[in-house]
């Protein structure tokens, strides 16, 4: 018999809730600057990014260094 932690799929399902509501979150971006006239290829661009930043750890700087200043310890 296999036992499962049951405060993992919890966790799972936070990030599942979570990554499905920036997904939504994404789409409507995207669909408002195609709509606003934007070629699609260029929103695809800008809403990769956009998409890449807000999937980044949020413990990580955007620099991606690693020092005190940057974690804010100083």
């Amino acid at each position: 018999m296999e036992l499962f932690d049951l405060g993992s799929l919890s966790e799972h399902d936070q990030l599942v809730t979570e990554l499905t509501r920036r997904a939504g979150a994404i789409g409507q971006f995207y669909r408002a600057m195609v709509d606003g006239g934007l070629p699609e290829d260029l929103a695809r661009k800008i809403v990769l990014e956009w998409a890449r930043a807000s999937l980044r750890a949020s413990e990580l700087p955007p620099c991606g260094c690693d020092c005190e200043v940057c974690r804010g310890e100083v």
